[in-house]
């Protein structure tokens, strides 16, 4: 599937991190929705019907990983992969046992664009265009 019929949601509290993900997918063909609660993702999702969600681990309200586990619940979103960013190590490390089978990786911040974008790719099932390298 092309890129350009792709839809990511960004669900991301941090303005600038979440524009700069924004950017760094659309860059590549992507077309992105953002959201910067968890609340507010849980609210967009079933208009929006994202391929994959970019999900900011520390949120306000409800956290990534409840999130996370309200999609899995759901039949309509259990099946969208989730890429899982946060800066948070130690959090996700303790969390990582109970986390849902729906986030399928994890990113680390801050994340660059080869990372996010051939993690994405991985999860989709795309090959990166000619040209393109898949490693970060």
């Amino acid at each position: 599937m092309s890129r350009t019929l792709q839809r990511v949601m960004v669900i991301e509290d941090d303005l600038a991190t979440a524009i700069v993900h924004s950017f760094m997918l659309k860059t590549r063909g992507y077309t992105v929705t953002l959201a910067e609660s968890g609340e507010q993702a849980l609210e967009r999702i079933e208009h929006v019907h994202p391929d994959a969600i970019v999900l900011d681990l520390l949120l306000p309200g409800i956290d990534g990983f409840d999130v996370a586990r309200e999609l899995a619940r759901r039949d309509s979103t259990s099946r969208i992969p989730i890429l899982l960013v946060t800066g948070q190590q130690r959090l996700f490390e303790e969390r990582a046992r109970f986390r849902p089978q729906n986030i399928r990786r994890l990113l680390h911040k801050p994340c660059d664009r080869e990372d996010l974008v051939s993690s994405l790719d991985a999860v989709l099932g795309n090959s990166p265009p000619s040209g393109e390298s898949n490693h970060g």
